[in-house]
């Protein structure tokens, strides 16, 4: 772990936290994947309850 035996400095720069921009940042990808599941799952149950007949 970085920081362990070198001093606080150096302690504190190993538990850099992420910035706001960036928390928010892979909020919207959360967001995005897990809307784009969705959309996916109601395709494929569309497709497996309305078979185009060939």
């Amino acid at each position: 772990m970085k920081g362990m035996g070198k001093g606080v400095k150096s302690f504190k720069e190993g538990m850099n936290e992420p910035t706001e921009e960036e928390m928010n940042r892979r909020i919207e990808e959360e967001i995005q994947r897990r809307a784009d599941a969705e959309a996916a799952r109601i395709s494929q149950e569309e497709r497996n309850n309305n078979p185009v007949n060939e």
